[in-house]
């Protein structure tokens, strides 16, 4: 705890009233590494990692809400087809503000409440 004093009288000239300060969980840091086939600049290796993770975050959706990576299509064009449809009711389930759930309990909920469905099915038209 001492340590963590030190950091209140350091911190403490800025704020005048402030006697302590609170954290929940462990305080960690990270060192990330990439390979990138060319110079960039800080501002332009920024813009595209954080593009690639914005793109990781919709295939995350699809896993966790469809099990994307669990499908076992495999003959023909299934696997494609298959991806369009689940990639065509993401967007759906997410434009859907009627209820606060996340993309797995939208599904659920559209699959048991034919109310709920009707709902989704008509905001697509709107």
């Amino acid at each position: 705890m001492a340590a963590a004093a030190d950091n209140i009288t350091a911190v403490r000239p800025g704020w005048p009233g402030l006697s302590a300060i609170a954290s929940k969980g462990k305080e960690s840091v990270e060192q990330k590494y990439y390979i990138i086939s060319k110079q960039l600049s800080s501002e332009e290796a920024l813009h595209a990692f954080r593009s690639h993770w914005g793109v990781e975050s919709i295939y995350w959706m699809l896993d966790a809400g469809f099990r994307e990576d669990n499908s076992r299509a495999r003959k023909g064009n299934s696997a494609e087809n298959l991806a369009v449809m689940r990639q065509l009711t993401l967007n759906i389930l997410k434009k859907d503000k009627n209820c606060k759930l996340g993309i797995k309990n939208k599904r659920l909920n559209s699959a048991y409440s034919l109310v709920y469905l009707e709902l989704i099915m008509a905001s697509i038209s709107a």
